[in-house]
């Protein structure tokens, strides 16, 4: 049987994973080759943050809208009643109002506590990128916004979902940071350490203990050891590459 995650737990590491995939994709449009200390300048990535302001809410709802709502219904069919009956409500109470993407979003959550807490974590880490700095592991377990058990996810429906967040920010990123006419490929060494810190942080919100520098030992370790975990997550990747390479 699948274990399973705390709500909190797993949306902190969504939108934690959304915003570095997304940042990672403008800064490797933006700056070519593989100059670490470029790439991770804080001056340079603040810029390019605020050179991408507006275009942030809108590739977030377009991610997460979906993801969340399958994190917190059985089915997309039981989002899809809430959302008539919430709105028919509303427009009841007052015949000009229009949903907001913040309206979506807050039924995608399910509760209004794990909207807050949803809404926090977007705040804490926009902030953290506009000044010019990417959380890390021991930053985002100490500050993200942790709650009582509103539900459980299962891990390997976590990670399914952590993966497409990850490759669609990041290609996201890439196309936003991209000049007129150009097409940027996907960094696969990118692409591949985000995963590897971004699963850890969700499954285990510690650093990890190998000190090896096999990718598959380490991704193992991330994932618990769990065959079932590390299927999902290469299965999850190879499929949303194929869609990307589709569209």
């Amino acid at each position: 049987m699948s274990k399973r995650i705390n709500s909190y737990q797993a949306v902190a590491a969504f939108v934690r994973g959304f915003f570095e995939a997304y940042a990672r994709g403008i800064i490797d449009a933006t700056i070519e080759g593989n100059d670490f200390s470029k790439k991770n300048d804080p001056k340079q990535i603040k810029q390019m943050m605020l050179e991408h302001y507006g275009e942030v809410n809108q590739y977030f709802f377009d991610i997460m809208f979906s993801t969340l709502v399958r994190l917190n219904y059985k089915t997309a069919e039981e989002a899809n009643e809430r959302i008539k009956k919430n709105f028919d409500s509303m427009k009841q109470a007052d015949p000009t109002f229009e949903p907001t993407m913040l309206d979506y979003l807050r039924i995608a959550c399910k509760s209004n506590q794990l909207y807050k807490a949803m809404e926090s974590e977007y705040k804490r880490n926009f902030t953290w990128l506009l000044q010019g700095k990417f959380t890390t592991l021991e930053e985002h377990v100490r500050d993200y916004t942790h709650g009582i058990l509103i539900s459980l996810a299962d891990e390997p429906m976590a990670i399914h979902l952590l993966v497409r967040i990850i490759v669609k920010a990041y290609a996201a990123g890439l196309k936003c940071g991209s000049k007129e006419g150009e097409q940027h490929q996907l960094h696969m060494p990118t692409l591949h350490g985000m995963l590897l810190n971004n699963v850890n942080i969700l499954l285990n919100e510690t650093p990890l203990k190998s000190s090896t520098e096999d990718p598959v030992a380490l991704f193992k370790e991330a994932c618990k050891n769990e065959e079932e975990n590390i299927n999902v997550l290469f299965n999850t990747l190879n499929d949303a590459m194929k869609e990307l390479a589709a569209e």
